[in-house]
């Protein structure tokens, strides 16, 4: 979800900023920055949004003695800052 409002949000600042373009014929800095700010932080979370997705395990379809790893150690720096779902 946090991916998904992040990407909305993008949209919403390239939007303002076509609206203002056609305006003012000329894009205003701020909405550039916020644009390329945004795009990057929504990258960056789509990526770990597609990267979850292979860590989905259905236990029950598996034998009860097989152990599987679900987190990474390359994303353990992202388990400790992202916000829990349940808040959201």
């Amino acid at each position: 979800m946090l991916s998904f409002w992040f990407m909305e949000f993008t949209g919403a600042f390239a939007l303002i900023g076509l609206w203002q373009t056609q305006r003012a014929s000329r894009l205003p800095r701020w909405n550039v920055a916020a644009v390329l700010i945004l795009s990057v932080l929504t990258v960056g979370l789509m990526a770990r949004t597609g990267n979850t997705g292979g860590d989905i395990r259905h236990e029950e379809l598996r034998d009860a003695g097989a152990k599987t790893v679900v987190m990474r150690t390359d994303w353990r720096l992202f388990h400790a800052v992202e916000p829990n779902p349940q808040k959201l």
